[in-house]
């Protein structure tokens, strides 16, 4: 299973119209009695939500997108990726891996980005030998650190974009 965006502001302005008050009834019932949790939210979500959501409003009013395009390169994220156990060693993530990266080319993508964790909980290694470029670590807003992966998608062409 792959899960990725080619428009990232299309796709948390979809996420928060279709699931965003059904998540935010759900935590407010959840953190109810659970002041550390609730407290822990406040913390680390509040700011952060609230960012998108306008960001969201804005993208569906046909404002700013949100990092799709970025230093004038149009970017997509690569969310997830997760092979059966059974299946790990035959392919099956790089098939995955290359068919995404193909249907992000037609998309008119310049690039992919992805995160994983910095230890060997990530998936590193075999990023790296699916070829995506390590640019460093990042922290998330709520402290949360991450390796950062880079893919540029028209150094695969021989460094020319594809044409249309």
């Amino acid at each position: 299973m792959l899960i990725g965006t080619f428009d990232t502001g299309a796709h948390y302005s979809y996420l928060v119209r279709r699931h965003g008050p059904g998540l935010a009834l759900s935590t407010l019932r959840r953190s109810v009695g659970r002041p550390g949790l609730a407290l822990e939210l406040l913390r680390t979500r509040l700011l952060r939500y609230l960012r998108g959501i306008l960001r969201s409003l804005g993208y569906a009013a046909g404002g700013k997108q949100d990092a799709a395009v970025r230093d004038g390169e149009r970017v997509g994220f690569l969310a997830y990726v997760a092979v059966d156990h059974g299946l790990r060693g035959r392919g099956v993530g790089g098939r995955l891996f290359e068919t995404y990266e193909e249907l992000a080319r037609k998309a008119g993508l310049d690039r992919l980005e992805l995160v994983t964790l910095p230890d060997e909980r990530g998936a590193a290694p075999f990023f790296e030998s699916m070829g995506w470029e390590r640019k460093g670590e990042i922290t998330s807003r709520s402290g949360e650190r991450y390796a950062f992966f880079s893919r540029d998608l028209s150094r695969d062409l021989g460094g020319e974009k594809e044409v249309s």
